[in-house]
């Protein structure tokens, strides 16, 4: 090998060659370097580079020998490779690519077609997000792994590393349950820190499945505007008159939804999705009567079938809403029994009862 081949990989020295950098390259005859320089010739590498060959080769008495202690013939020096590979949880096959010392992790992957190959295997039900250090699930939240995730982006490959493809789950459906407003009952309206506040919101509790959350600034009752639009609602509500809960639904760490996603609630009706990590719901509710103590029978008002129906539900006769007859019916507090009924009768004529029968139950 000629000096001028090798002048941008190595450095002479008053002692030999020095190699070192990360695009090094370089099969050279060891004899001839040995000779070349004398009994004071030396080959040095830095932490970039190896040998290639000779298998275990070193450098030893101003010559390179192999792993037999025999001085080589020939030698190749190379930038060092690692092998990184990326564990995919399942969603195909795990991949493993050779990258060069001191690349950058992201543009190394990128050029070997790894990023492209894990985009390629996103489904309907599957979002790949980003690589990172450990498992999607040992993550603690979203703040979490994107820290990791960025730290990982800029990293330079120094060793064998094992990293992870991290796949978002699509949320199919999602089952809530929305509170209904009591006919009689005020909503007000007031502006805080430029943005309105409602007081009460809508309730809305979601499955334990839902894997998502209602965000803090939505949740209101709307009604219909003159123009078939909406418009935030205040006031009192009346009863049988149809309101609107407008929220927004943001999936929880790990998982996804878009337009697709079916909302199971009363009147569901998914307005628009943002992305894919948010979703804009409008659900429909009509303002119901107060729940009255005493109204056994859930019709909103207090009557001697109320009796009849906690008589019936006591002889294990069939009635329309048990739940309703055991939770509105029991005005004592005792559970539901025969003396329930008795204190409903004496109501009905006028005589003391020590219990709010016929007021709204909290």
């Amino acid at each position: 090998i000629f000096l001028d081949d090798i002048w941008d990989t190595a450095m002479v020295g008053s002692k030999g060659l020095a190699f070192s950098g990360t695009a090094t390259d370089v099969q050279m005859n060891a004899d001839y370097l040995a000779v070349l320089y004398g009994a004071s010739a030396d080959c040095t590498l830095s932490d970039e580079v190896c040998f290639l060959s000779p298998e275990g080769a070193v450098c030893a008495d101003q010559s390179v020998c192999g792993a037999d202690g025999n001085r080589a013939a020939c030698a190749h020096i190379a930038t060092k490779t690692f092998t990184v590979t990326v564990e995919c949880g399942g969603i195909g096959e795990n991949i493993t690519v050779p990258v060069r010392y001191g690349s950058r992790f992201f543009n190394a992957l990128d050029g070997a077609g790894v990023i492209h190959t894990l985009y390629g295997r996103e489904n309907a039900d599957i979002l790949f997000r980003d690589l990172a250090t450990k498992p999607l699930s040992e993550f603690a939240d979203a703040s979490e792994f994107g820290a990791d995730a960025e730290a990982l982006l800029n990293m330079t490959v120094t060793s064998d590393m094992t990293v992870y493809a991290c796949f978002w789950q699509k949320l199919r459906t999602v089952s809530l349950t929305l509170g209904q407003p009591i006919a009689g009952t005020s909503a007000t309206v007031t502006e805080t820190d430029d943005r309105y506040v409602q007081t009460p919101a809508p309730v809305i509790t979601l499955s334990d499945d839902a894997h998502c959350s209602v965000s803090e600034d939505s949740a209101v009752w709307s009604v219909s505007d003159s123009e078939g639009g909406s418009k935030l609602f205040s006031g009192a509500f009346i009863k049988d008159q149809t309101y609107y809960a407008e929220l927004m639904l943001v999936p929880d760490f790990g998982y996804w939804l878009d337009g697709d996603t079916v909302v199971i609630a009363n009147g569901a009706e998914v307005g628009e999705a943002f992305g894919s990590m948010a979703l804009y719901v409008k659900l429909a509710a009509q303002a119901t009567s107060p729940a009255l103590l005493g109204d056994a029978d859930g019709d909103g008002e207090i009557t001697i079938l109320d009796a009849t129906v906690i008589q019936r539900r006591l002889a294990s006769f069939a009635v329309s809403d048990p739940q309703i007859a055991d939770e509105r019916g029991d005005v004592t507090g005792d559970g539901l029994d025969i003396i329930d009924a008795t204190q409903i009768q004496r109501f009905l004529v006028s005589l003391s009862v020590p219990y709010p029968i016929g007021e709204p139950m909290i």
